[in-house]
């Protein structure tokens, strides 16, 4: 939980950096040219590519540990047997 935590409270810290929150005006100015696809170029500064990294591998790395917590606990181990 620790971990997640800092995780996330990271990647909040990035959003409210990198780009001002614009301000709800109205429903009008919301929604407008909705049907607009903008296509960006493909320039990630290293902030970016640090959090999006680190957003797709920390799943893997506290699957790792949530197995390590009760994948090899002692009733655990009894089952693994039970089934070889």
């Amino acid at each position: 939980m620790v971990l997640t935590t800092i995780e996330l409270a990271y990647g909040l810290y990035l959003n409210i950096t990198q780009s001002p929150i614009a301000p709800w005006i109205s429903w009008d100015n919301t929604h407008f040219d909705f049907g607009t696809i903008d296509v960006w170029p493909v320039v990630l500064c290293k902030q970016t590519v640090t959090a999006v990294e680190l957003s797709r591998w920390a799943q893997v790395f506290y699957a790792f540990i949530f197995f390590a917590f009760f994948g090899f606990a002692a009733e655990a181990r009894k089952n693994y047997r039970l089934a070889f």
